[in-house]
């Protein structure tokens, strides 16, 4: 979550910041409404939370497609009304010039809009399909979801620590254009129903190729791979997470010590992938190590594994750079350095 996007060039195989893309001045005041005073439009620019937020950038079509929240301000009867819209803001790229913006909805209203009072969606990483609609990030909402303590009261709808909840847990929800919910996509894998962490340990991730798209929950270790007519085509397993059958704790345990047990059991999340129909190129991420893998989807098998390893690294992200032919190149920050690295393979 930031104002900007940071482009970069590689150079000698090094990671180096070409300039940064921020929002202008149009997009700030986009959704302003047109009788609001102007003293009053220039001071509440300057207020922290009339800021455009900017969050997982993508390049569709040849074109940067950044999810972001821009402020929604009217003025009626002296009454401000403010809240944020959930936006696409579409520039070129690499020049960063901006083109135009496409309304996902009221970011106080996407739970709305998967048309289920259990499911929410979230705009921070949406993308768009192969058939031109939005996929944007499902959460099937829970008392425990990101931390917390569970009262014994609490329904098992709601309740990570029952099996029922499992049911339906839906990691996308693919929406028309114009805001209509079509479908859910994924579930999460059987292992969340055995450690009943609920989303807790879920990084969504979804990839188009040519001739479908891939997704994965992250921390599973396990790629889904989907033809354009969304029919299954595979599902490959890049690792697999050594869960104990006992001394599980139990949800209603502090969140720090259930948490640094989540951690140990699962210390490798799948952060970025890339197909080109023939092989999935992925990065891993461990806290101080970062694998990237070559994947056969033919042979069924790894062809190329490498890892990176720094003992005074802290990773907090590894993206594909660029993908050829003979090479393919990954870009990782580094939290403890507070450095981006460009490593190839």
């Amino acid at each position: 979550m930031t104002n900007s996007v940071v482009e970069f060039r590689l150079s000698d195989n090094k990671a180096l910041k070409f300039k940064k893309i921020g929002p202008s001045d149009f997009e700030r005041t986009y959704f302003f409404a047109n009788n609001i005073p102007q003293q009053l439009k220039e001071y509440l620019l300057n207020l922290s939370i009339t800021r455009v937020m900017y969050f997982s950038p993508f390049l569709h079509n040849g074109y940067l497609y950044i999810p972001a929240s821009l402020p929604y301000l009217s003025f009626i009867d002296s009454t401000l009304t403010y809240f944020n819209m959930a936006c696409l803001v579409i520039k070129t790229f690499p020049e960063g010039k901006f083109i135009s913006i496409e309304v996902i909805g009221r970011r106080d209203s996407l739970t709305e809009l998967s048309g289920r009072s259990d499911v929410g969606v979230s705009h921070l990483r949406c993308r768009i399909s192969n058939h031109n609609t939005y996929i944007l990030p499902a959460e099937r909402n829970a008392y425990y979801s990101k931390g917390g303590y569970i009262p014994d009261s609490i329904g098992c709808d709601i309740d990570p620590k029952c099996d029922e909840f499992y049911n339906f847990t839906p990691l996308f929800m693919e929406m028309s254009l114009d805001g209509k919910p079509l479908r859910f996509i994924g579930n999460l894998d059987p292992l969340f129903r055995r450690i009943k962490c609920g989303y807790s340990r879920c990084e969504q991730i979804y990839k188009t190729y040519k001739d479908g798209y891939l997704i994965t929950d992250g921390y599973s270790g396990r790629i889904h791979i989907y033809d354009n007519y969304d029919n299954k085509i595979k599902e490959i397993t890049l690792f697999t997470p050594d869960i104990p059958d006992k001394n599980i704790p139990d949800l209603n345990s502090s969140s720090r010590k259930y948490s640094k047990w989540l951690a140990q059991v699962l210390p490798y999340r799948i952060s970025d992938m890339y197909s080109d129909g023939k092989d999935i190129y992925c990065t891993i991420l461990s806290s101080h190590r970062v694998y990237l893998c070559q994947y056969d989807l033919n042979k069924d098998k790894f062809v190329r594994i490498s890892c990176i390893k720094q003992p005074e690294g802290n990773y907090s992200e590894a993206i594909l750079y660029e993908v050829l032919p003979d090479k393919f190149y990954c870009l990782t920050y580094n939290k403890k350095s507070m450095n981006f690295e460009i490593f190839s393979f």
